[in-house]
């Protein structure tokens, strides 16, 4: 049969007459070989017809007998009835849909410790750990297929693709702890530098070394930005002419405290920079933070939800906060949860029951004209450095301060790490003579003090008083507008100057006391607390400001009588330790 005589066959299978049904079952040639016809209405080319003078086994066509070729055994017998050949069914496993299951399937899909659903892609050689429903994993996906096809797939295959991740991840029953930037395990840091070259570095007692091959998850978030390669020879007070610290004790601690921010396993106190405007405290804060976590965010505000701040707290290893004035209590309570280690959970959404639960424990820099809150709790955490306004004829252009300083970062974080191995190896033997609320940190920096040695000027000693210090001008910073403290410790003073260093009696006792003494001196004073309890309720919150001024306070149990109070004068010999 030539090409022009199936032509005509062609064109008389577009006026069918009224056939008589067919009664062949279109099936019953299954597993048998036969010639597939063109079917209606295709757009593929025909096949070339055997020679004439060659038998033909197909039966006659008509209008009404089935046109598709027979299924072939292996094959799906319902694609072949629907008029897809072998070839097209090759052809569909490896469309986009097929493409994307396949992709997602053979990645590493797991948990965070916070519940997200979590994947772990490889560009450039380089291992990213990606949220899945991150904006960054869509991408990627989409990067995949297009890179494949050469087209742009439907908006519905990039979702579809994240939705079969996300519940492969979930029913994984794998849950991975991921670190942001730092990882210390209590021997050995490990410190992500960001860098597109895939370099990290791991420190430990015996040293520090580069490499690209961990044994931990990192988390990279987009506004992160690189370290640099770390110089072996470099010196991390470098730093110390880039500060606009007069205090020497200050400027100890400041030192001691970027190199103990990289200790991710103790609470280190927040360090907050204040003084007046003009005395470069974002400058000195993005300095300072840029040596640990650099990131293009800078310094961040802090509005008043508390799933806001969390989520700030938990994409940053050393969260900065410019320019404070004031914190609402929440704000306050989530600050100090933050420090010294704790979680906050919060709904995924507000239409089902996922909670995400994060894990702090920062360091933390705030600036301000003065400390922003005055919690003692918060207190407790932080140390204050007071910066001076910078005079006119000092100061200079920061671009051209933060171009020298980004020239010397690679030698300060090198001497940084060198200083981090010998204290890693100091630590069991040095002693602390007073243990502060922040013992653990007073310990680090003490002995990153001694690495840094007393020829620089440097000892355990003088950063445990550099410390308390700071923390004694916190505590006097949060008083100074505070009436109710004030008259406390006038009265207390006042009892002192009579001979008494030791006052015991019930709060009842107390309060009255405390209120005739304060209406002494002014009859229109409005903070005396208008009940013994109140009374003692408030004393509870102030005894961290009481130590500080020379008194300890002491409540008793409850008794039938009432509770006692015992102020006592603090001497070197009854210290608290």
């Amino acid at each position: 049969m030539s090409y022009s005589e199936l032509d005509k066959v062609l064109e008389g299978l577009k006026k069918p007459s009224e056939p008589k049904r067919s009664t062949v079952n279109p099936f019953a040639s299954y597993g048998k070989e036969s010639v597939a016809s063109p079917e209606l209405g295709s757009t593929q080319p025909a096949k070339a017809p055997p020679p004439v003078s060659m038998p033909v086994s197909a039966p006659p066509v008509t209008p009404t007998q089935s046109t598709r070729s027979a299924p072939v055994p292996g094959a799906n017998p319902f694609a072949a009835a629907s008029g897809k050949v072998a070839d097209e069914d090759k052809k569909a496993k490896s469309n986009p849909e097929t493409c994307l299951y396949d992709y997602v399937s053979k990645l590493e899909l797991f948990l965070s410790k916070a519940g997200e659903p979590m994947a772990t892609i490889t560009h450039n050689n380089i291992p990213l750990n990606l949220h899945i429903d991150s904006q960054v994993f869509k991408d990627h996906l989409l990067y995949h297929v297009v890179m494949k096809f050469k087209s742009v797939p439907e908006r519905k295959v990039i979702n579809d693709a994240v939705y079969l991740a996300e519940s492969l991840a979930r029913f994984s029953r794998n849950k991975i702890e991921l670190y942001n930037r730092m990882h210390f395990d209590g021997h050995k840091l490990i410190l992500d530098l960001n860098r597109s070259d895939g370099y990290y570095v791991v420190a430990d007692g015996s040293g520090w070394a580069l490499t690209q091959t961990v044994n931990c998850k990192f988390i990279r978030f987009p506004h992160s930005s690189p370290l640099p390669l770390p110089d072996s020879n470099g010196n991390v007070l470098e730093l110390l002419p880039f500060l606009n610290i007069e205090n020497e004790y200050d400027k100890i601690l400041v030192t001691c405290w970027v190199i103990a921010a990289f200790i991710t396993t103790i609470p280190r106190a927040i360090l907050c920079l204040n003084g007046s405007a003009g005395s470069a405290k974002t400058t000195q804060a993005t300095m300072l933070k840029g040596l640990v976590d650099p990131s293009l965010e800078g310094g961040m505000y802090i509005r008043s939800r508390e799933d806001e701040l969390a989520l700030l707290l938990n994409q940053s290893a050393v969260p900065f906060f410019d320019n404070l004035s004031s914190l609402p209590k929440g704000i306050e309570n989530l600050l100090c949860v933050a420090t010294t280690g704790g979680g906050f959970g919060k709904k995924k959404l507000y239409t089902d029951n996922d909670v995400i639960t994060y894990s702090f424990k920062k360091p933390i820099i705030i600036t301000g004209i003065n400390i922003p809150y005055d919690a003692q709790d918060l207190m407790d955490r932080t140390i204050s450095i007071e910066l001076s306004r910078i005079s006119e004829e000092n100061r200079r252009y920061e671009s051209e301060v933060m171009s020298e300083f980004e020239a010397a970062k690679p030698r300060i974080l090198g001497g940084a790490l060198n200083v981090l191995c010998g204290a890693i190896r100091r630590l069991p033997s040095v002693k602390l003579t007073h243990r502060p609320r922040m013992a653990d940190f007073a310990l680090w920096i003490s002995a990153i003090a001694e690495e840094i040695g007393e020829k620089n000027g440097f000892s355990a000693a003088k950063a445990q008083e550099a410390m308390k210090q700071a923390m004694d001008r916190g505590y006097g910073s949060s008083i100074a507008a505070d009436k109710f403290i004030l008259g406390l410790i006038d009265f207390l003073d006042a009892l002192e100057g009579t001979g008494l260093h030791e006052v015991t009696g019930t709060v009842s006792q107390c309060h009255q006391a405390f209120s005739d003494h304060v209406l002494a001196l002014d009859r229109a004073a409005d903070y005396i607390p208008s009940t013994p309890q109140l009374f003692s309720k408030i004393l509870k919150k102030y005894v961290p400001v009481l130590e500080v001024n020379g008194w300890l306070l002491k409540f008793s149990d409850n008794r039938k009588n009432g509770r006692f109070l015992t102020f006592t004068k603090k001497t070197h010999g009854n210290t608290p330790i």
